[in-house]
C-alpha cells in the first residue's frame, strides 16, 4: 500500500501496517523508519528494506525541514527497476541547505604572546549532532595546527555561525576562542602544517560528529600567530 506523509521538522507518525518490506519512494530528505519487530534504518528517497516481518512502522523526519513524501509498505514484494527519462541524483547538500540545517562559522583570533585557539561548540541539551564536514584554516606566520576534542566551551564567544540558506534561522552550534599561555592538552585528533599567509583546506571523507556537550578545537603550534578558521557543518536531530 502507498502511504503519503507530511512531516514537520523532526516529526514522526505511526503506520498501522503489517508487512515484509517498505520502500521510501519519494520525499524532501532523509527519514528514519523503525519497524515494530527490530531496529531502525535511515533512508533516502529510492531506498528500501526487504525480508522483514513487522506489524507496524514509525516514520520520522531526519532532514530537519518540512518533509512530504511517499512510503510504500505491505506484505507483497515490490520492485521498480525502471530508468526512464532523465536520472536525477539526490543532492544531500542542497537538500540540507534548503532545509536550513547547513551552516558556515568564520572566526579568527589574534592572541598576542599566546597560542591561538578556536573552537566549534555544540551546547549541552541542543538536541542535535553537529556534523563537521570541512575546515579552511589560515595563519599569518607558518606554524603547525593541532586539532582536539574538548568537553567545555572556551573562554570567549566568537562569531555566531551563519546559515547557508541566506536569510535562514540560526542553528545550535557556536564558536569560541581562547589565548592560553600553554598548548592545549586532551584527545588530539590530528595536526597539519600551514604556510605563512597561506590557506589550508581540510575536507573530510566522513564528517566529524560533535555530540551535545562537546567541541572541536584548532590551535596554533607557536605563539603570536593570527589564526582564522572557517568551519563548514550541518546539524542533524538526535
Amino acid at each position: 500500500m502507498q502511504y503519503d506523509f507530511n512531516l514537520p521538522p523532526g516529526g514522526a507518525l505511526n503506520l498501522d501496517v503489517k508487512g515484509k518490506f517498505f520502500k521510501y519512494r519519494s520525499g524532501a530528505g532523509p527519514i528514519r523508519v523503525r519497524a515494530s519487530k527490530g531496529g531502525y534504518v535511515d533512508l533516502m528517497p529510492g531506498q528500501g528494506v526487504w525480508s522483514l516481518d513487522y506489524d507496524s512502522l514509525n516514520v520520522q523526519d531526519r532532514s530537519g525541514g518540512n518533509n512530504a513524501g511517499v512510503l510504500i509498505a505491505g506484505d507483497f514484494d515490490f520492485h521498480d527497476d525502471r530508468i526512464t527519462g532523465t536520472v536525477d541524483m539526490v543532492d544531500g547538500g542542497r537538500t540540507r541547505t534548503l532545509a536550513n540545517t547547513a551552516f558556515l562559522a568564520d572566526t579568527a583570533i589574534s592572541p598576542g604572546s599566546s597560542f591561538a585557539t578556536l573552537q566549534l561548540w555544540n551546547p549541552v541539551g541542543s538536541g542535535k549532532n553537529v556534523m563537521l564536514e570541512q575546515m579552511t584554516i589560515s595563519v599569518d606566520a607558518g606554524t603547525s595546527i593541532s586539532m582536539w576534542d574538548s568537553t567545555a566551551p572556551k573562554l570567549t564567544p566568537g562569531q555566531n555561525p551563519s546559515p547557508k540558506l541566506l536569510g535562514g534561522a540560526a542553528g545550535v552550534a557556536r564558536t569560541f576562542m581562547d589565548n592560553p599561555g600553554a598548548a592545549y592538552s586532551g584527545v588530539r585528533n590530528g595536526s597539519v602544517n600551514c604556510q605563512a599567509n597561506g590557506t589550508f583546506v581540510f575536507p573530510m571523507r566522513e564528517p566529524i560528529v560533535i555530540p551535545p556537550g562537546r567541541g572541536f578545537v584548532v590551535q596554533s603550534g607557536t605563539i603570536t600567530t593570527i589564526l582564522r578558521c572557517m568551519f563548514e557543518f550541518f546539524e542533524e536531530p538526535l
